[in-house]
């Protein structure tokens, strides 16, 4: 920018001329006709590289030096991130890339003899009729007692749809690729035919479904 001064007397650079009379003041530099905004502006520039290379504190280079001079454990990025849910006693887990949204419950409309454990009729979301089926019926789990916080679950694979009946909804939690355990090779029924693994969930272990296996294995059920 030009060297004039602002009515204030004070001169491009100084201060951060930008903040005065540059685009985070009241615009009135001349220079702003040219290049529009201070960003552009070598004194902006020449501001952010000599912030840049100004020499470092003493105490913050000693700082850095003994930080890194310690032996770290670095954490493991959770890069998995799961909806936990309750289908009767189990609680399973599904990659939330495959879930659409939670919704309230509602009523669902049976279709005329296609009654059967897994397809249960159709219900709406959004104006949209989506397939309900039952994952207490694919997975042969007891549905017990309600406890008053289902959910309705929207999944989704490619261009097909489907809504579930969660018992409860834990939300959206997050595991590294580590906490997956592996499902014992004598458990082969249920969820557990469905699962790619177990996951940490405090007490509890969530089994965490094979999302290719159950859609899969959903599509075959409903016909």
């Amino acid at each position: 920018m030009s060297d004039a001064r602002d009515p204030n007397g004070v001169k491009p650079g100084d201060l951060g001329c930008w903040r005065m009379i540059g685009v985070g003041g009241d615009a009135s530099c001349p220079e702003l006709r040219t290049v529009v905004h201070c960003r552009n502006c070598p004194v902006y520039t020449g501001a952010g590289r000599a912030l840049f290379e100004r020499p470092s504190p003493p105490e913050y280079v000693d700082e850095w030096t003994t930080f890194l001079a310690q032996a770290k454990v670095r954490a493991v990025p959770r890069t998995l991130a799961v909806l936990v849910f309750r289908i009767g006693d189990e609680w399973l887990g599904l990659d939330t890339a495959s879930v659409v949204e939670i919704a309230d419950t509602r009523p669902v409309h049976r279709i005329p003899h296609r009654a059967g454990p897994v397809l249960g009729g159709l219900v709406n979301i959004r104006g949209q009729l989506l397939l309900f089926v039952s994952l207490h019926g694919l997975l042969k789990i007891d549905p017990g007692q309600s406890g008053g916080s289902e959910r309705f679950v929207v999944v989704s694979q490619g261009d097909a749809s489907w809504v579930f009946r969660a018992d409860s909804v834990e939300g959206v939690q997050r595991f590294a690729p580590s906490d997956v355990a592996r499902v014992p090779v004598t458990v082969a029924h249920g969820a557990a035919s469905l699962s790619q693994g177990l996951l940490p969930f405090g007490e509890r272990r969530v089994g965490y479904l094979d999302s290719a296996a159950l859609f899969a294995t959903l599509r075959k059920a409903v016909g």
